[in-house]
This record gives structure tokens, sequence and C-alpha cells, in this order.
């Protein structure tokens, strides 16, 4: 998001197989409607990334992913969509 490298045609998904990365939510969707919102609501993604938490970021853009346990811990997980 802060650099650019999601753009109008990319999606990212970075996600935790087990369903939780330290805490409940197991991941986010980030793609241009994300950024959208974040620039809406005025939320200071530099603080969250300096202070590595960028749980409210995506709490309050309302793009995390929250699964509940899996049961499945078999890695992390980061999915990048990109038009072709």
């Amino acid at each position: 998001i802060q650099n650019g490298l999601i753009d109008e045609d990319s999606v990212l998904i970075p996600l935790a197989s087990d369903g939780m990365d330290n805490s409940d939510s197991a991941g986010a969707v980030v793609d241009k409607n994300t950024i959208e919102n974040i620039k809406k609501l005025n939320i200071d993604v530099k603080d969250a990334l300096d202070r590595f938490d960028a749980y409210p970021v995506f709490q309050k853009s309302g793009d995390m992913i929250m699964t509940g346990p899996t049961g499945a811990n078999v890695s992390d997980l980061m999915i990048l969509l990109t038009k072709k």
C-alpha cells in the first residue's frame, strides 16, 4: 500500500493457514478498494507500519479476513493476483 505495489489490477492476500497470526485475524484482502477506503477514512498507514501493527488498518477498512482456527498450520501465505 505504502509504496504503490498494489494497483487497480492487483489483489494481495496475506494469510495465515491456521486462521490466526498472533491475533484473531487470519489476514486481509488488499486491493484498490482497500486503498480507497484507507484514504477516505484518513487511516495513517505509515504509523501502523512503524508500529508493525496492520490490524487496526484492516479492521477499520473492513478488509480483514476472520476465519477462526482452521486446524491446519501449514504456512503463512502471500497471494498476489495481477492482471496478465
